[in-house]
């Protein structure tokens, strides 16, 4: 798949992340990280070996990408801890904007997923805070 594909994709279609494998495109519209936690969870193999082009990529999203064996990643906004995970993981990557940290949709200080990971040690470290911090906001629900 050739990432330049994906990411005419990405803004052609307005969606939030484009997965690319075996010259098959998939378009995903969710916010935040859902689309690749729901990616990463479904056992199918979908992110394996794949090329992925995203919107926003901080380092909870970039753990999901490495754990979930992505070949290649562009981002249009990627976070420096995106950047190190991503890197010490060996995986290729590129991005238009480079940021400190991805902030809050309504721009009010850190994402909490980009704060939750942000000392993570490893991808799978930072993949069992996401879950687990997620278990626990749907059980106080």
């Amino acid at each position: 798949m050739i990432m330049e594909k994906l990411i005419e994709c990405l803004h052609a279609k307005g969606c939030s992340c484009v997965v690319g494998k075996d010259e098959t495109m998939r378009c995903f519209f969710g916010k935040g990280i859902r689309d690749l936690l729901d990616m990463s969870a479904d056992g199918n193999g979908l992110l394996q070996g794949a090329e992925v082009a995203d919107k926003v990529v901080g380092k909870a999203a970039a753990s999901l990408l490495v754990c979930g064996g992505v070949a290649r990643v562009y981002a249009d906004l990627m976070s420096e801890g995106a950047l190190s995970m991503l890197r010490s993981n060996g995986i290729p990557f590129s991005y238009a904007q480079l940021v400190p940290y991805i902030k809050r949709r309504d721009m009010m200080g850190m994402c909490p997923m980009e704060q939750l990971t942000q000392d993570a040690p490893d991808a799978a470290t930072a993949v069992c805070r996401i879950r687990d911090f997620l278990k626990q906001k749907k059980t106080a629900l």
